[in-house]
């Protein structure tokens, strides 16, 4: 089987959205709760370099905005928006969180509901 058709046959409970963000481009893929960081990077790279622009290198890496546990009133509770920057109230700062180790990606994925969005840094 093949990549992209592995990644289009994933679905159920098990796996979730992934939507990476770098500059101004933006990649959808599907990964499930069982991967590894070393193999979402490896996905994400793969994803990146099918598009047009530069590849990422080896080096980049990966920031999420965890969602704020204390916003809890009703307004705060509508649909959900996988911390992506048009769910960022104005005057409000994200606090990324970047991704160095297979903790920092179980705690991210640890409180994902379906998507996640990560944000991609390369070539500072």
């Amino acid at each position: 089987m093949s990549i992209a058709s592995m990644s289009t046959t994933m679905s159920g409970p098990d796996t979730f959205t992934i939507k990476a963000v770098r500059q101004d481009t933006i990649i959808l893929l599907r990964a499930t709760y069982s991967m590894s960081l070393i193999e979402v990077r490896d996905k994400i790279r793969s994803k990146f370099a099918s598009q047009d622009g530069p590849p990422l290198t080896d080096a980049f890496t990966i920031g999420f905005a965890p969602i704020n546990p204390d916003e809890t009133s009703p307004l705060a509770q509508g649909r959900p928006r996988s911390q992506s920057t048009s769910a960022i109230r104005q005057g409000s700062q994200p606090r990324l969180r970047f991704l160095c180790s297979e903790d920092d990606w179980q705690n991210a994925i640890s409180c994902c509901t379906g998507k996640l969005t990560l944000h991609i840094f390369d070539r500072f």
